[in-house]
């Protein structure tokens, strides 16, 4: 399969949709903070849950473009791990750059250790969630052949 083919497989529609759901359902934590219903109204609570649910979804965008990047570009070993988790990295401190760029109102920015302590939480859930899908496709990858039958004991029955 050619890499471009291999690219085109990563970044499905079907794919798409499970970023989309998995950023939906992440930004859904904002909603369960009691302080939240204290002094907002119901405008200023969904206003604020569709920003931080943009500031997600675009961290994870990012995330999933650069790991597909990486998975068509890359053959399997050390060095694809290592530009995996680069990859979630730089897409979760791009997302967010861009997201702070387009949510904020200028001149009004994050202090830097809090954006970095952002950029590191998102590349947190990118790396499990990336982790859990390269696991899915490496046992995916076992032979299938290996079944009982082809399977030979160590021990021998009749040595009992």
């Amino acid at each position: 399969m050619g890499r471009m083919a291999a690219l085109a497989r990563e970044l499905s529609w079907k794919r798409f949709a499970i970023v989309v759901a998995l950023c939906l359902v992440i930004s859904t934590e904002i909603l369960f903070q009691p302080s939240v219903y204290k002094d907002g109204d119901a405008a200023a609570i969904w206003r604020g849950w569709i920003d931080f649910f943009l500031e997600v979804l675009l961290c994870g965008l990012a995330m999933w473009i650069a790991v597909s990047c990486v998975e068509a570009f890359l053959p399997d070993g050390r060095m694809r791990d290592v530009a995996l988790a680069l990859a979630v990295l730089a897409g979760a401190a791009s997302g967010y750059a861009i997201a702070t760029w387009w949510l904020q109102p200028a001149g009004f920015y994050p202090p830097p250790l809090n954006m970095s302590g952002d950029i590191l939480r998102w590349a947190l859930f990118g790396g499990v969630i990336t982790l859990a899908h390269a696991h899915v496709k490496r046992a995916a990858d076992v032979p299938k052949e290996l079944t009982l039958s082809t399977w030979t004991s160590p021990y021998p029955i009749d040595s009992v």
